[in-house]
């Protein structure tokens, strides 16, 4: 790991479109032997604005699911990520989840979908901005506890630079402010195009007891 993942900054740093950026993620979550990659990165905009973009290679009829369903609103790995600064496995989070909440019906759903085990890695600034990394696996946790646990830091450190990546992209391409000038890559990485309805606030409202207690 230690090998590939100075390219894999130094690609990021070159970058200049998030294809090249959604490239490297799949390559860093390919050089892992894991399966699936979800980079999230929301940030709160002037008047009250906000925007989400998000890259990732989850399973098309689970992403689809989820936008559908407002599973952003009480996603308990984003609810962590926007409050915690440590990573946290989705395991973890699914023990403390009630059986009856919908958090864990989230994460049983998704474990359907393929996405049966993972860790999510959040990076806090000190702008109006959060993102999560999240890293994942077809196979039980018990298959990948050993890689989980050994790619932390490097997962951290990757998911550092990909932030900066994505800000100076943002920023360049006019993401955010011009979506007549996008391309359809683009256009797939900003949700919020599709689904306005999207309540972003919710994000950094505390989870209800039942979701999520302790």
């Amino acid at each position: 790991m230690d090998f590939f993942l100075p390219d894999l900054v130094d690609a990021l740093k070159e970058s200049s479109s998030l294809e090249s950026l959604h490239s490297n993620c799949l390559r860093f979550t390919r050089e892992l032997d894991l399966d699936h990659f979800l980079f999230g990165y929301w940030i709160a905009l002037p008047e009250g604005k906000n925007s989400l973009l998000v890259m990732h290679n989850y399973p098309d009829p689970w992403w689809q699911r989820y936008l559908v369903n407002g599973y952003l609103n009480f996603d308990p790995v984003v609810a962590h990520c926007t409050r915690k600064v440590s990573p946290v496995r989705w395991d973890t989070l699914a023990s403390l989840a009630s059986s009856k909440s919908p958090a864990w019906a989230l994460l049983g759903e998704a474990r359907e979908f393929g996405l049966r085990s993972g860790a999510s890695f959040p990076v806090q600034s000190h702008r109006e901005e959060t993102t999560l990394l999240s890293i994942a696996s077809q196979r039980d946790t018990s298959s990948i506890q050993g890689i989980i646990k050994s790619a932390a830091p490097h997962t951290q450190f990757f998911a550092c630079h990909l932030l900066e990546a994505a800000r100076r992209i943002a920023l360049e391409r006019g993401l955010f402010n011009n979506p007549r000038q996008l391309n359809d890559f683009e256009y797939g990485c900003l949700p919020l195009l599709e689904k306005p309805d999207l309540q972003l606030d919710a994000l950094r409202r505390p989870l209800a007891a039942e979701d999520m207690p302790g």
